[in-house]
């Protein structure tokens, strides 16, 4: 087990980052789809929905404003949804969305770092390495 939480914020960091070679746009989205469901199913036993809707929203404000298209994700009782994203995809680049999806984990991370120390940080790596295992 990672000793410290540096050391685990890396290794979430590392197991929630696209490894596709190719600039698939719908693969790269089904991929950070997951991944946030991860994050969410993770932490939403602890905290609950409320807060669980009001950290991702926070994380998205905070990327907002330099990634638009992170208004068209969505959250739900059961989840994150980037189907309306998925419904956009002409107009953005896939740069663009791999870094902006990116800054999202990472706000994530850090916003859960700051209410639960590594707590939950623990848990989230927990269901990365479960989905890892499974592809």
């Amino acid at each position: 087990m990672l000793s410290s939480p540096a050391d685990r914020q890396g290794h979430i960091r590392e197991l929630s980052g696209f490894q596709g070679t190719d600039q698939d746009v719908n693969s790269l989205l089904s991929h950070y789809e997951t991944i946030l469901n991860i994050y969410w199913q993770a932490i939403t036993p602890t905290l609950g929905r409320v807060t669980v809707t009001t950290v991702f929203d926070r994380a998205l404000v905070r990327v907002g404003a330099q990634y638009p298209f992170n208004d068209t994700i969505e959250l739900s009782a059961t989840g994150v949804s980037v189907e309306k994203l998925r419904g956009e995809l002409e107009r953005h680049v896939f740069e663009d969305l791999h870094a902006g999806l990116d800054d999202l984990l990472e706000q994530l991370i850090n916003i859960i770092d700051m209410l639960t120390g590594d707590i939950l940080l623990r848990q989230i790596v927990v269901g990365l390495e479960g989905q890892n295992t499974h592809e």
